[in-house]
């Protein structure tokens, strides 16, 4: 049985779609000097009155959508391993995945070949493909017999032995000269402790910072752009060292990503709102009084959610929930 509050939605489902294109580029660029290669557009889906602000999106709510609604999300927001596979069999010739069947009939898993020879081990997920002209890098989780699964990098066929948790549960990001990456770096003790963690190129730490309390102010991303690297902690967006919150003067800025082409986040701009997108400083879509985003470990933890390529995240507005969808 439905929950009361999507019934209409069920009959009927609202729909606005506005397309911002790459010409609107102008004003502040922030740390983006050319102008974004796509356009993206923007989706809004009524979904019902917000009588709670912990309505709607608990795990199942989704399944209640209309079936195009569903497929739109599965298909932008939750891209399966496959889609994954083959971005990575595009770019890449002497890469190849063959699929082995599933895993205690569950999720599939695969055997891995580079440049003809088999790597050990099962592949069981594969992490979002980074390319700089004809260079790559992606991440693989291997399970080999008799072992714990483990993670390595793959860049432009060469394979790296990589421990997440010793990198802030991050993926190294593609650079023309190499990569950059997350290290820790140790345990700051004090009356509140602390981790300490270092962006590093080529070897050569260039921003350091310190998370007081994982859950609470985690480290949210970490990936690329334009050769920038962008990193999300908690409620702040640092841009290649730039902290992005005082360059804007907004309070909270959350879900720093690349899309479509261009730097994409989330903010609150006042302490009191509202909650607007940008994408490159230029705001996408409508404004919302309330944007949920949690850390850990509630609904909303996976609010916003998305690909290089689309966003979605659910908002309210007027007392309505509203879910939103950017894409190009």
């Amino acid at each position: 049985m439905p929950h009361p509050s999507v019934t209409a939605l069920m009959r009927t489902l609202p729909r606005v779609a506005w397309i911002i294109p790459s010409t609107l580029w102008f004003g502040v660029q922030f740390a983006f000097g050319s102008p974004p290669a796509h356009r993206v557009v923007f989706h809004e889906y009524a979904l019902g009155k917000a009588e709670s602000k912990k309505f709607p999106p608990t795990s199942d709510f989704p399944r209640q959508f209309p079936e195009y609604l569903q497929t739109e999300m599965r298909e932008k927001l939750h891209p399966s391993i496959q889609s994954d596979i083959d971005s990575i069999e595009k770019s890449a010739s002497d890469i190849r995945f063959r699929s082995e069947g599933l895993i205690n009939n569950s999720g599939p898993y695969y055997s891995l070949w580079v440049r003809g020879k088999r790597i050990s081990g099962r592949v069981l997920w594969v992490s979002g493909l980074q390319t700089i002209g004809k260079h790559f890098l992606f991440g693989v989780s291997i399970k080999e017999s008799g072992a714990p699964e483990s993670v390595k990098i793959i860049r432009d066929y060469g394979i790296t032995d990589w421990n997440p948790r010793a990198h802030g549960d991050t993926d190294p990001v593609l650079m023309p000269d190499g990569w950059v990456e997350l290290d820790t770096i140790g345990l700051v003790r004090s009356a509140m402790d602390s981790i300490q963690f270092a962006v590093t190129r080529n070897g050569k730490a260039e921003y350091r910072f310190k998370v007081c309390d994982p859950v609470r102010d985690p480290i949210q991303g970490f990936a690329g752009l334009d050769g920038k690297w962008i990193l999300q902690i908690g409620d702040r967006l640092i841009v290649d060292g730039e902290d992005m919150n005082k360059r804007t003067g907004f309070p909270v800025i959350f879900s720093g990503r690349p899309l479509a082409g261009g730097l994409f986040y989330l903010a609150k701009v006042k302490d009191r709102g509202p909650y607007r997108a940008f994408r490159n400083g230029i705001p996408v879509g409508k404004t919302y009084e309330y944007v949920p985003h949690d850390f850990c470990c509630g609904s909303f933890m996976m609010n916003p959610r998305g690909t290089r390529s689309s966003v979605g995240f659910y908002g309210i507005r007027r007392g309505t929930w509203y879910l939103a969808i950017i894409d190009s």
